[in-house]
């Protein structure tokens, strides 16, 4: 029996979400049959791997007659290192597509649309739209706002600590949290720490145990104090993002182990001047990035305004020291109704920790 557009457009937006395609969009695919049974699925994967209109279309080997194609984003129209997928639509002899949201991409935006149109085929555009969108929020930010997605993950005891006056923060939240935050690593094309964080924690920063890709790893060290054999710098997936203030024996010294060294503006401070390093990371084709840096990092972030979306684990603990290390610092606000306030927030409990997620805009 035939069920709604929106119940195959949110199997299309499950299978999407089993990909890790950066920098391409998540994508899932479904063939239906005239009868209303889904006869063939696909995914988009990996960057450079088969698009999830292109697999779905050659797994199905029945009548296309009136069978029909629904994608959660508009299918590409032009050769990148694969061909475009409205070739492999029209060639499947489908007549009827349905797509939730056009590709943002001035590649395509409505390009990929038309030529399925002028080829005799009605595409639908619209179904679960709003969803679509949020499952591809990093992509479509990308695109609309000419700069990386960036989501700031936090943790904090309940009296807003994030290390004791030690510098201690092994560990804030439990076990559980703690893989919880390594599957939101995954869901990025990058994942950012500051130097201090190197130098006190020496973190591994990868996916581990999940079978996913270890992302980009991005430091912001202005002066290249990082160790060359710190864990992050254990291959060469990674960008240190240094100033004039470092010295060009240590930048080669870098170089020679494979590792990418830009040397960005400084701030008033010394620091990375943000605003041109996110411009850098736009013309790398970074289109998302997890920051995880201590509270320098954070608030410098925030302060600049550059923050998306953010995920704060709380934990159930309370060091009561007021000299120990805070989660955001700087000049702050006068009044409450001058607060950050996150739209859409939204809270889950992970062990004995909640996690809140929101967004800042």
């Amino acid at each position: 029996m035939n069920k709604p557009h929106e119940y195959y457009i949110r199997r299309c937006l499950e299978l999407a979400g089993m990909g890790n395609p950066h920098p391409n969009p998540y994508v899932g695919a479904v063939v239906v049959h005239g009868n209303g049974e889904i006869i063939a699925e696909g995914y988009h994967n990996m960057a450079g791997g088969e698009h999830a209109e292109a697999q779905a279309l050659r797994k199905f080997k029945v009548n296309i007659q009136h069978s029909k194609l629904y994608i959660n984003l508009e299918p590409c129209c032009y050769i990148g290192r694969v061909h475009p997928c409205t070739d492999a639509i029209i060639s499947s002899g489908i007549k009827t597509v349905i797509v939730a949201m056009k590709d943002p991409n001035p590649r395509v935006n409505g390009k990929g649309i038309e030529i399925l149109r002028r080829s005799g085929i009605k595409v639908t555009v619209g179904v679960l739209q709003k969803e679509a969108r949020l499952l591809n929020e990093q992509f479509v930010t990308f695109h609309a706002k000419h700069r990386p997605f960036i989501a700031l993950k936090l943790a904090t005891t309940l009296d807003g600590k994030i290390a004791t006056r030690a510098g201690d923060s092994k560990w804030i939240t439990s076990l559980k949290m703690r893989a919880h935050t390594r599957l939101l690593r995954a869901r990025h094309q990058a994942i950012l720490i500051g130097v201090n964080t190197v130098l006190k924690d020496d973190p591994h920063l990868g996916a581990r145990s999940f079978g996913k890709r270890d992302q980009m790893r991005i430091i912001l060290d202005s002066k290249l104090r990082s160790p060359l054999k710190a864990k992050a710098l254990r291959d060469k997936n990674v960008i240190i993002a240094t100033t004039s203030r470092a010295t060009l024996k240590k930048i080669k010294s870098l170089e020679k182990q494979g590792i990418f060294v830009w040397v960005c503006a400084s701030d008033r401070r010394g620091f990375v001047h943000l605003p041109k390093f996110m411009e850098r990371m736009r013309d790398h084709g970074i289109i998302s990035c997890f920051v995880e840096g201590g509270g320098r990092v954070a608030s410098s972030f925030l302060s600049e305004g550059l923050v998306d979306k953010i995920y704060w684990a709380i934990a159930p603990k309370i060091l009561g020291d007021e000299k120990a290390v805070s989660a955001i610092s700087g000049r702050g606000i006068l009044t409450m109704r001058s607060a950050m306030r996150l739209k859409n927030a939204r809270y889950t409990q992970i062990d004995d920790d909640i996690l809140c997620e929101g967004y800042t805009r």
